[in-house]
């Protein structure tokens, strides 16, 4: 630990946070990406997948299944949107 780090650690009254191991594009999370392209709700369940696997295994989360899963929820975003939307109208007779 260098004098810094003990330093900060001394003045927040906490232990120094443990170091993760770098992440890896393990299939979940490649699969995370495709899938959130292509059929949202699975690529949001494989980068849930992805990232829970990746913490037991004590590595950070992969930027694929980040990006899998941000696609898959700006899908469902924008079709839940769409679909209320489209019903206000069928209501108003727009």
């Amino acid at each position: 630990m260098t004098d810094q780090t003990a330093t900060t650690a001394e003045a927040t009254g906490s232990a120094p946070a443990p170091r993760l191991a770098p992440a890896r594009h393990d299939a979940l999370a490649v699969l995370a990406l495709i899938f959130g392209v292509t059929l949202w709700p699975l690529g949001i369940y494989l980068g849930h997948a992805s990232c829970n696997e990746a913490i037991a295994a004590g590595r950070k989360r992969s930027a694929l299944a980040i990006g899998g899963m941000a696609v898959g929820y700006a899908a469902v975003s924008v079709s839940s949107l769409l679909a209320v939307s489209g019903l206000v109208a069928m209501a108003t007779g727009h």
